[in-house]
């Protein structure tokens, strides 16, 4: 996803094309993670884990200092996207919990730092 990011960073390429333009770049990196995770979550035989993994990509990197994703002007395309997210991180949990994968001897040890 960084490898991402800087494709669709005005700045580090020292150009200015909008206010937003950076925002939905990573508007539409932060979209494609979650078309990644709804690809998992859309297999007959899915698996916690990989959903795990997407959720877990998702997570780091909103908190990786990606700050600019929320700064567009398209308010209903961001209250949805962040409706999405939330959606995204319950249905990680519950399909973690249901494969007993939230426990103490679990063996994915970051649940409790990214949730």
């Amino acid at each position: 996803m960084n490898k991402q990011n800087d494709a669709c960073d005005q700045d580090l390429h020292k150009l200015y094309i909008n206010n937003d333009f950076t925002g939905y770049g990573l508007v539409e990196v932060l979209e494609n993670a979650i078309e990644a995770w709804e690809k998992e979550w859309a297999k007959k035989t899915r698996k916690a884990e990989s959903l795990w993994s997407c959720a877990e990509a998702i997570a780091v990197w909103i908190n990786d200092g990606n700050i600019r994703w929320h700064m567009i002007d398209d308010g209903d395309r961001l209250a949805t996207l962040c409706m999405l997210l939330a959606a995204l991180f319950v249905e990680t949990f519950r399909a973690l919990w249901k494969d007993k994968l939230i426990a103490p001897e679990s063996p994915i040890k970051n649940i409790g730092m990214i949730a």
